[in-house]
């Protein structure tokens, strides 16, 4: 509105004009404080989210720190059991060396007693000597299994050995220690 009709308004008009402004501002000043109001709680509650972030912020970091402290562990405890699991192969492996050449060595003696025992049957028949002049002491041992009852890794037919007979001259030489 420009001042001329501003000035040719009657006092009627200026009154209500002015009042429909002050009912207008009223409810601006409500909506105003409404809003106000709305935007204070708004605030607050921003606020104890902030608070609530914070916490959750700083539980999330001490939760992060426990999970370095658990990793590092974990690996810790990775690296000792592989080196307990290395250890471990090189003692089974080396129990298992041990083993197997005290399984040898016995397969060994077995076999060598017996070559012994052929040798004297074989003197003693080809000598002619009765068993009570000249006993074998291992008669009385089982070929097949040895004191503690481990079964013999080779057959019986695999250590035996096959030996010509005594010569002539080894049963004289004999017979001449006797005499």
């Amino acid at each position: 509105m420009t001042d001329k009709e501003f000035r040719r308004l009657r006092k009627h008009d200026l009154l209500k004009l002015l009042v429909t402004q002050g009912k207008e501002n009223i409810q601006l000043e409500t909506q105003l404080e409404e809003t106000v109001s709305q935007l204070s709680e708004e605030q607050e509650a921003n606020e104890r989210l902030k608070a609530k972030l914070d916490e959750k912020d700083a539980l999330i970091e001490k939760l992060k720190g426990r999970l370095d402290q658990k990793d590092a562990r974990i690996k810790k405890l990775r690296e000792d059991m592989e080196a307990w699991k290395n250890s471990r192969r090189i003692q089974l492996a080396e129990a298992g060396s041990i083993a197997e050449a005290a399984l040898r060595l016995n397969g060994i003696f077995e076999t060598a007693q017996q070559a012994a025992d052929q040798y004297l049957y074989n003197l003693r028949i080809q000598c002619g000597l009765e068993e009570d002049e000249f006993p074998l002491d291992s008669d009385d041992q089982d070929s097949g299994e040895n004191e503690r009852g481990k079964i013999q890794t080779e057959s019986k037919a695999e250590t035996e050995m096959e030996f010509e007979p005594i010569s002539e001259l080894t049963c004289r030489e004999h017979d001449k220690t006797e005499e």
